[in-house]
């Protein structure tokens, strides 16, 4: 209860009688005996409740804490598909200039125009005046969309890898297991003897394992186990390395308490050190990619021929790999 007036005094601005009054609270010493414990924790604990009932209520009605919550969902996590939408569209032209001859109050107006077009203009104007441009640090050379370099790539890396997995999960439930099994009906259905009801189940088997690239994957990632056994113990250093790095940062002089220009300088180390792990799996993912796309001309089967057309309907994949 304490730390609860405690935030309504300092963090809330309401006085410390307003609470107790809100709560309810009263010492009742005329109704409370020599050793009534009992009686006195039941009074603190309803006291309690009232308090925190009072506390949650300013932060809800007051400072709008659920409101704010969304409007971290909408702009923030780009949730508000109109807005984004149509903030992107306008602010293309300007973010493919040099981002040193950016200006953020030019940005800010664009901001705003994208406000009133879509159904943000509806939000609680407290939260909409929140919405502010802050340009980020960049380096000679560098054009507006390098100032999201990161977001970017990560959105189109993740489009690459769930263009891959969707198409590869079709093709398992579709062509693999929805044909086996219809095929496999039929067989049953058409069954003049014995002999006929005991082959079908191996025969679906067969063609589920065949059509899957089971075989080959089998084979594959026992020799992908193989490779990365050895160099196993060499990574977990490395983790427990940075991460007695990263513990460091919350002891006094490092850079959480060096104030806000330490704080920036560490947001863009850290954007910089994603964007070189984002090249890392960006390569290593187009790697397995083409070896994978490279063993599918392998099979027999005909249905792989369907699988390859579909992740690479655009023979992208086939254009790059000619390419280099």
């Amino acid at each position: 209860m304490g730390k609860s007036i405690n935030f309504l005094r300092v963090c809330c601005d309401a006085a410390t009688e307003a609470a107790a009054a809100a709560a309810g609270t009263t010492t009742r010493r005329g109704s409370l005996g020599y050793g009534e414990t009992h009686a006195l924790e039941t009074l603190a604990v309803e006291a309690a409740k009232r308090i925190d009932k009072h506390l949650l209520d300013i932060w809800y009605t007051r400072y709008k804490f659920k409101e704010h919550c969304l409007a971290i969902k909408r702009y923030l996590l780009l949730g508000q598909g109109d807005f984004v939408q149509y903030l992107m569209d306008i602010v293309g032209p300007e973010l493919s200039e040099p981002a040193n001859t950016i200006s953020s109050f030019k940005l800010a107006g664009l901001l705003e125009s994208a406000i009133r077009s879509s159904n943000a203009q509806y939000d609680d104007r407290d939260i909409l005046d929140r919405l502010r441009v802050k340009m980020m640090p960049h380096v000679a050379g560098d054009r507006g969309w390098d100032l999201l370099s990161t977001l970017r790539r990560c959105q189109v890396l993740w489009n690459e890898m769930n263009h891959f997995v969707t198409n590869l999960q079709f093709y398992i439930m579709s062509e693999v297991l929805e044909e086996s099994w219809s095929n496999f009906s039929n067989e049953m259905e058409v069954a003049t003897d014995l002999d006929d009801p005991l082959a079908a189940p191996e025969q679906y088997l067969h063609s589920i394992v065949e059509k899957s690239l089971l075989d080959r994957l089998y084979e594959g990632i026992h020799e992908l186990q193989a490779r990365t056994m050895l160099p196993s113990l060499p990574s977990q250093d490395k983790n427990k390395s940075r991460s007695q790095t990263t513990d460091k940062s919350s002891e006094p002089g490092s850079w959480i308490s060096n104030g806000r220009k330490a704080l920036t300088q560490r947001a863009g180390e850290f954007l910089q050190n994603m964007g070189q792990e984002l090249d890392t799996i960006a390569m290593e993912y187009i790697t397995l990619l083409e070896g994978f796309l490279a063993q599918l001309p392998v099979e027999q089967h005909v249905d792989s021929e369907f699988l390859l057309f579909r992740l690479d309907f655009t023979e992208f994949y086939s254009q790059f790999h000619t390419i280099n």
